[in-house]
């Protein structure tokens, strides 16, 4: 399963729970982030056969309170989890959603790490919106797929 990869708060600054990729660079190395693709890449690597990789997506978020409502994007200084003002240990994609229609929240995609974010002044939400299965399940697959004619890939669910 892909989610919960990295879990804001532990390095101070927002993270996706479950990108897809991870930019290599010095920062995101310091915090060990992690991907999905990585994980699934590390299987493979290991001689696990792409036919038996099942590749889950999460289908809910979780909300951290920003420092600086001005600096609002990945790797953004944080105070800490929401602590379930908003809701309670994770969210479901339909009270995000209801967040971001409510708060009239900016919802942002980051092609580098194949996530979605969304936030308001106050509150920075990590979270996978509808077009990330479909990124998601290609990528995967490709990677699964290599230059092996004839062998099925890894399979995903959401």
């Amino acid at each position: 399963m892909a989610y919960d990869i990295n879990v804001s708060g532990n390095g101070g600054v927002t993270m996706p729970h479950a990108p897809l990729f991870v930019p290599v660079n010095t920062e995101n190395q310091q915090l060990g982030m992690d991907s999905g693709s990585a994980g699934v890449q590390s299987w493979i690597d290991n001689g696990l056969s792409p036919a038996k990789i099942v590749f889950g997506l999460p289908f809910y978020g979780y909300a951290y309170e920003l420092e600086n409502p001005r600096n609002r994007g990945i790797l953004a200084p944080i105070f800490g989890r929401d602590n379930g003002v908003l809701f309670g240990a994770s969210g479901s994609y339909d009270r995000i959603r209801t967040f971001i229609e409510q708060q009239d929240a900016v919802h942002q995609y980051d092609e580098n790490y194949v996530a979605d974010y969304c936030y308001d002044d106050q509150v920075w939400i990590c979270y996978d919106d509808k077009r990330l299965p479909t990124v998601s399940f290609f990528s995967v697959i490709a990677l699964g797929e290599g230059k092996r004619e004839g062998r099925k890939g890894v399979r995903c669910t959401w």
